[in-house]
């Protein structure tokens, strides 16, 4: 007589028991952590999780700080981010962000200068190094500057009339101070020197007038970035109150058919 110890459902069971369930995500306080260090500079964080770090420093650099003689000084402060420092070439810092898959960017208002570093977790301390490097220790070689000029032609070229007009619009509202274009005028490009670069910087990047921003790690990730930086003490971030004027500014454009 033959057994009966294989007619059990053996397939089915496995079928049934085969099949794994996802952990459970575990669940983050995503709240905003900020703090006040005692040089003044202002740290946030968001620890999200992300396998990918955001870090953003900010200065009070932006165009509204311009001195009335020499405008234009913010606009080519961004373009500046990544050239020669004290500690290494242009080339160098490119090759570097490159071999580690990390990017650096530069942008601002009329406010703020914003110099923001995006790579992996795995990568970060490296990362925050040549960050840190852009940041603290710019030169801004004359012969760098002669050559970033066709950078600063094409920002000006590549404008939509939509940021024009809003430019525009300041100029006429403040005419100074808050009304100071956030670009730099044509017949300016090239005549900023590296003494006007220099003094600029060390008078606006400074630790009171810095904050620095991370999301995807702690605030003390953020207070450490920030005591690291090698900054000037200078200004303490006051600026003389814009008037609203009103008035009207016509800018004449061609026509692209």
């Amino acid at each position: 007589m033959a057994s009966k110890t294989l007619a059990a459902p053996f397939i089915r069971h496995v079928t049934t028991r085969g099949y794994a369930q996802a952990a459970p995500a575990v669940k983050r306080d995503l709240r905003v952590q900020s703090a006040v260090l005692p040089n003044k500079t202002f740290v946030a964080a968001l620890d999200n999780g992300s396998p990918v770090t955001r870090v953003t420093i900010a200065f009070k650099a932006g165009s509204r700080f311009e001195p009335q003689g020499d405008l234009g000084l913010a606009h080519v402060l961004r373009s500046a981010a990544g050239l020669t420092t004290k500690n290494a070439s242009s080339f160098i810092i490119s090759r570097k962000l490159s071999q580690i898959g990390a990017s650096v960017s530069a942008s601002g208002d009329r406010e703020f200068v914003y110099y923001t570093l995006e790579t992996t977790q795995d990568n970060l301390q490296a990362a925050l190094d040549l960050l840190n490097n852009i940041v603290s220790n710019q030169e801004f070689r004359p012969w760098e500057l002669n050559d970033n000029v066709p950078r600063l032609k094409f920002d000006l070229a590549a404008l939509p009339p939509q940021i024009r007009a809003v430019d525009l619009l300041h100029k006429a509202a403040y005419r100074r101070g808050l009304g100071n274009s956030l670009f730099i005028a044509p017949k300016r490009i090239g005549q900023v020197s590296s003494e006007s670069m220099q003094h600029f910087a060390g008078q606006c990047l400074t630790p009171s007038r810095c904050a620095v921003t991370i999301i995807g790690d702690t605030q003390e990730k953020a207070a450490l970035i920030a005591q690291n930086l090698q900054l000037p003490s200078g200004g303490d971030g006051k600026a003389e109150a814009s008037t609203y004027y009103s008035g009207e500014l016509r800018y004449h454009t061609h026509n692209i058919k």
